[in-house]
């Protein structure tokens, strides 16, 4: 339980009373320490990894993405917990929202470190693990399952990110606008392998919404992932949404 107290000051600013406001915090603690408790279980398997090594070259390298995925870590938590001490649910949101794109990034560093990925990070493991982690982040208890699929293709490290913070986007927009009123539903996530491009496509079976909005978090995330897409994977996006719910598909160039 959280205490706050503000005076209630009378004549002359003289102190005559207190104002005790009580807030339950439980289920944010509750989410914090599963939060830590993830972070910690990586850790220990990342450092794992790290030990059973014996080349000096491979072992820098793994360290080094082990400490940028700390750092990483480390500013999700300091966010996550500046979100918590915010009254303002827009603020809350949008210290999420951020989150989210951070943990993403730390993703790939954290995958890097072991010696399964040194070839490349394989993109359906890598989704996978962006969405127990949005799960994780934002607390979400309803009932909208979330499936991969497809071909679990290597992929390179700047690829990877990319492609981990556009489909962190998208499932993160379907989350907070396809399921009003705790509705469950399902997201589906299908890579599809192609000679010169690949394709991703983030489907839901939600409410839809206007793409024509030019305002509040759901542009804000198309507009990070057009713009992704383009700059970063030289691909192209195509997002249709109605009332039977939303997909969206974008490329990305294979790397020869």
């Amino acid at each position: 339980m959280r205490q706050d107290a503000a005076p209630i000051r009378g004549a002359q600013n003289k102190i005559i009373g207190v104002i005790i406001r009580e807030k339950d915090v439980y289920g944010e603690i509750a989410r914090q320490r599963k939060f830590e408790r993830l972070a910690k279980e990586r850790d220990e398997q990342a450092l794992r990894s790290l030990d059973m090594e014996t080349g000096a070259s491979d072992i820098r390298m793994r360290e080094m993405h082990h400490r940028i995925k700390n750092n990483l870590q480390m500013i999700a938590s300091i966010m996550n917990l500046q979100a918590r001490r915010s009254e303002n649910a827009e603020v809350r949101l949008a210290f999420a929202e951020n989150t989210q794109r951070v943990l993403s990034i730390a993703a790939i560093h954290d995958m890097l470190c072991r010696d399964e990925e040194q070839g490349g990070i394989h993109l359906c493991l890598l989704l996978e693990r962006i969405c127990r982690d949005i799960y994780v982040i934002s607390g979400d208890e309803r009932a909208v399952g979330i499936t991969v699929s497809g071909e679990n293709m290597p992929v390179q490290p700047d690829t990877a990110t990319s492609i981990a913070l556009v489909v962190s986007e998208l499932v993160s927009n379907a989350l907070r606008h396809g399921y009003p009123d705790g509705r469950g539903g399902q997201i589906k996530i299908q890579v599809e392998k192609g000679p010169l491009y690949s394709t991703v496509t983030v489907s839901d079976d939600g409410v839809g919404y206007d793409l024509s909005q030019k305002s509040g978090g759901a542009s804000l995330g198309l507009d990070i992932v057009r713009l992704t897409v383009k700059d970063k994977l030289r691909g192209d996006v195509h997002i249709t949404s109605g009332t039977e719910g939303t997909c969206t598909s974008f490329s990305f160039k294979m790397q020869q």
